[in-house]
């Protein structure tokens, strides 16, 4: 990463790529899933405000510091074999400021971190697209499963209704057990007449 990039409009573009939103089946889970992106861009958009809030502050901070800074001595005749835009050291200004330095390890560290969260959003990306995938393999799965139990329960159907078959009296075990003193009785009966 390049510290001491200078960006000549103050303004960086944010370049991310748009992709068209998910359409799911259950839409409450669109609907959380909308509203949790939603807070998270405005959660960047605020963290991107705060960063261009931050630089113009240190680009005033740098201008005040370059208009106090006395004038650097003139520079000799330039030969070609001196390198162009480079300043020797003895003639850098405010080379050992803490202030700058602190501002400038603020800078870097903001910058690591905007690097952090949008490797994060790539990666919460990435992650959404496999499952995303996963979950349309999985319903599809779902349907022929669903279409198979339907088509066996039609098959099902179509053979009982031809073959009518009077159901026959099933008994628990209770009833018989209640019941066999008086058939033994009855037969008795029968058999004594």
């Amino acid at each position: 990463m390049n510290t001491n990039a200078y960006i000549p409009n103050g303004t960086p573009a944010l370049k991310l790529s748009r992709r068209a939103p998910a359409t799911s089946a259950d839409p409450t889970a669109s609907a959380e899933m909308r509203r949790q992106l939603e807070i998270e861009l405005e959660l960047l958009r605020e963290r991107e405000t705060n960063l261009r809030d931050y630089e113009a502050r240190l680009r005033a901070w740098q201008e005040q510091l370059d208009s106090v800074a006395p004038a650097p001595a003139p520079a000799p005749a330039r030969t070609e074999t001196a390198a162009p835009f480079l300043r020797p050291s003895r003639q850098t200004p405010f080379a050992r400021d803490p202030s700058l330095e602190a501002a400038w390890d603020k800078l870097i560290r903001a910058r690591a971190l905007l690097e952090a969260e949008q490797n994060q959003m790539r990666d919460d990306r990435m992650t959404f697209r496999e499952t995303e995938v996963t979950l349309k393999r999985r319903e599809a799965e779902v349907a022929a499963r669903e279409a198979r139990v339907a088509g066996r329960e039609q098959a099902l159907a179509a053979e009982e209704a031809k073959v009518e078959v009077e159901p026959e009296k099933s008994e628990s075990v209770l009833q018989r057990f209640t019941q066999a003193p008086f058939l033994a009785a009855k037969a008795v009966f029968r058999s004594a007449k």
